[in-house]
């Protein structure tokens, strides 16, 4: 509902950083939303998609779309060296199993001096937490609830406290006597399920409400900035900014108090308020819609990717000098020694 709100905020980022002349590759497009969000930038995106059956479902949406199916976590992209300017995400990096390697995938299709820009507004994906480094074998990892009923994240107790059942009902044993034997694997499966999902976080709070708790917006940004230096990205702008529009009020923002008259999509934290400040601005039936964004800008380092993506040509090079023969296969290996030593993924 808060779509023309989020369009007001992205296209004040891409004013910002995105040039006329620039060609857009958009990593995991589902079913085009990013492209509903700003409709005049279609023709300019090569849009992708990992999930076959999702780009199968867009193109019948939009049979139009030049959507491909790509797979940034498994395999490089199909597309050449330096073909576009701007890589674009929305809610989809926080989803990347590998982010490391996902990035160093993208950097390789993008300019010497491309650039990168994610958006999200929605409440950062459980997957984020993925890469964590903790004990398994010392944590079991609860899921997590802020005060407004979002998930936000993993509650860490030690597997010791998690085995001490003697606190609970029976109920609430078996539930966790069954979590404990694959505590991912039944967080994967449970998360289709906000209420077994809370029902597990309640149980988390009773064994241990003092454990560390781990929150996926925090994690993701810190995990994605970490991850953007070590694969050869400058962050060069980062923050939330606001969009808005005004529209109808209607059953579908599920306002319950009549007086309100703000929708607040902040970063996927849904808000209705009443502003008495707004009274004289709307007209009846008239309700402000306020998008808040995370976002982060960042481009491609040349002191990082000149010297790889050489190494990379002349590695090309001489496998294919090898192939015809003009170089022997025991000169070829050391070469390809040589140059992989200073290589990185």
């Amino acid at each position: 509902m808060s779509k023309d709100a989020s369009a007001g905020a992205v296209r004040q980022i891409l004013g910002r950083y995105i040039e006329v002349k620039d060609k857009i590759i958009e990593i995991g497009s589902g079913l085009g939303w990013f492209a509903q969000l700003v409709p005049d930038y279609i023709d300019r995106i090569q849009q992708t998609e990992a999930d076959p059956k999702l780009v199968e479902k867009h193109k019948s949406l939009y049979p139009k779309s030049n959507i491909q199916v790509v797979d940034v976590n498994n395999l490089p992209l199909p597309f050449g060296k330096h073909s576009f300017d701007v890589a674009l995400g929305l809610n989809t990096l926080d989803e990347l199993l590998d982010l490391e390697y996902a990035l160093m995938t993208i950097g390789r299709t993008l300019d010497t001096n491309g650039k990168l820009v994610h958006f999200r507004d929605l409440v950062g994906s459980p997957q984020s937490l993925v890469p964590i480094d903790y004990d398994r074998g010392q944590y079991a990892p609860f899921p997590t609830f802020d005060k407004e009923g979002y998930s936000e994240g993993i509650r860490l107790i030690r597997w010791d406290v998690a085995q001490n059942l003697r606190r609970l009902d029976t109920n609430a044993k078996l539930i966790v006597a069954k979590y404990l034997e694959d505590p991912e694997g039944w967080y994967e499966r449970l998360a289709a399920s906000k209420q077994a999902l809370r029902d597990l976080s309640d149980i988390g709070v009773r064994l241990s409400s003092q454990a560390p708790v781990i929150r996926f917006d925090e994690y993701f940004l810190t995990n994605f900035e970490s991850a953007l230096r070590n694969t050869g990205y400058n962050i060069i702008d980062s923050g939330k900014i606001d969009g808005t529009s005004i529209v109808d009020k209607s059953p579908a923002l599920k306002i319950r108090n009549p007086k309100d008259n703000i929708y607040h999509n902040d970063v996927g934290r849904y808000r209705r308020k009443f502003d008495s400040q707004l009274v004289g601005e709307l007209v009846p039936n008239k309700v402000k819609l306020v998008a808040t964004v995370q976002y982060l800008v960042a481009q491609k380092d040349t002191s990082f990717w000149a010297p790889l993506e050489a190494r990379v040509t002349m590695i090309l090079n001489l496998l294919e000098a090898a192939e015809k023969g003009k170089v022997s296969a025991e000169d070829a290996k050391k070469m390809l020694k040589d140059l992989s030593s200073g290589a990185t993924r």
